[in-house]
């Protein structure tokens, strides 16, 4: 499995698939069958403005959705039906408190919401409306989000929401790791040779890099210290930096694979030092 994983960037579609605006009819079809009762006309390209009644209107991004698409064609259905079935339990859950015991870190890059406060802007929204997510720096490329993790979707915790939950903020990354190591399936290391993939169920890859145990167990044999490549939230490689060839098939993996997957997260190597991961500069 790992090797089809490092050779599949150069495979090329088996068909053309849906443009933009055939994708975005197609999800409106989609939601009208999964929610009879909402409203929906095009806001721009690859955007929706849906209204679901008393519940009011609402502005759907779909780029992750089509990304995803593109990335698995033969996946539409299952695609469609999970972006919008999350769509609809957030809406659902949009004046709920969030749970505590389901606050899990998440490992985005530190330029992640400054891009998404310009893509809202660029898109119409109102600065004040602007998302304020409870964030902590991890290294120089990479910064630790906190959501609420649902069976469908995940919730990002904002410093209002925070503020009702009335938690120590000093402890707010412990305790997101420990709901982490218990909330996640099991964590499962796969590969041979000194280099291996890592998976946990597809949402929390990315942020196994908080979790020591996952590389102090000794499930994980490599040349040197620890090296990984994380170029999107579901995808976790790891080998090591005394292997000169797996180095350069890491690199190959995160800049490719950051440029195709969907949910990208970076496209250069971490190595693990004194328990952190830091950018690797070898």
């Amino acid at each position: 499995m790992l090797r089809r994983l490092l050779s599949a960037f150069s495979k090329a579609p088996d068909e053309t698939p849906l443009s933009a605006v055939d994708f975005s009819r197609l999800y409106g079809a989609y939601l009208k069958r999964m929610a009879p009762d909402c409203r929906f006309e095009s806001a721009g390209e690859l955007q929706l403005r849906v209204s679901f009644g008393e519940k009011g209107s609402h502005t759907v991004f779909l780029d992750n959705a089509y990304s995803q698409y593109l990335a698995h064609p033969e996946r539409r259905d299952e695609i469609l039906e999970v972006y919008i079935g999350s769509l609809l339990e957030a809406l659902q859950e949009e004046t709920h408190k969030i749970d505590a015991e389901r606050i899990v870190p998440v490992i985005k890059d530190r330029g992640w919401l400054e891009g998404v406060k310009e893509s809202l802007l660029a898109r119409g929204a109102d600065a004040e409306s602007l998302p304020d997510y409870v964030s902590e720096n991890y290294n120089s490329e990479l910064a630790i989000f906190f959501a609420e993790d649902n069976e469908r979707n995940i919730r990002y915790l904002t410093e209002d929401a925070f503020e009702e939950l009335q938690i120590d903020r000093e402890t707010l990354r412990e305790r997101a790791i420990a709901n982490l190591r218990r909330l996640v399936p099991q964590i499962e290391v796969m590969g041979e040779g000194g280099t291996y993939m890592i998976t946990a169920g597809g949402d929390y890859e990315a942020s196994l890099i908080l979790i020591d145990s996952v590389w102090e167990d000794g499930r994980m044999e490599v040349d040197g210290e620890i090296l990984v490549a994380i170029p999107a939230r579901d995808l976790l490689i790891v080998s090591g930096t005394g292997n000169p060839e797996a180095i350069e098939r890491l690199r190959q993996v995160a800049s490719e694979g950051n440029a195709q997957f969907a949910y990208n997260l970076s496209p250069v190597l971490f190595v693990r030092r004194n328990g952190v991961f830091e950018v690797f500069e070898g």
